[in-house]
């Protein structure tokens, strides 16, 4: 009978063990939030008035950007018309065309 007591009470142990396993992980969670919200608190939100301002400076940038990057591709597109429109005759224009281009990219 002795053999059936220590057999039978491991499982309870084990059983006991694993609830407080469980125990500590939803305490470890609910100090996770509380430590969460009190982070929250500590944010200083930015009002509404400086919040769109702030987007309609990113919305200007962005486009400047955008419209200075179409300026770009729309002289390089023109550039490269000249340069396939040449003909093998003005194959000379075309290197010292290139030439000047590639020199005014020189950093």
């Amino acid at each position: 009978m002795a053999k059936n007591a220590k057999t039978t009470s491991k499982p309870a142990n084990k059983v006991d063990a694993t609830q407080s396993k469980g125990q500590k992980a939803l305490d470890a969670i609910k100090k996770w939030f509380k430590d969460l919200k009190t982070e929250v608190k500590k944010i200083q939100w930015t009002k509404g008035k400086d919040l769109w301002r702030n987007c309609l400076v990113v919305l200007l940038v962005v486009l400047v950007i955008g419209i200075g990057v179409w300026v770009e591709d729309a002289i390089l597109v023109k550039l490269r018309e000249v340069i396939i429109g040449l003909s093998k005759t003005d194959a000379q224009t075309a290197l010292i065309m290139a030439r000047a281009f590639l020199g005014s990219l020189a950093f």
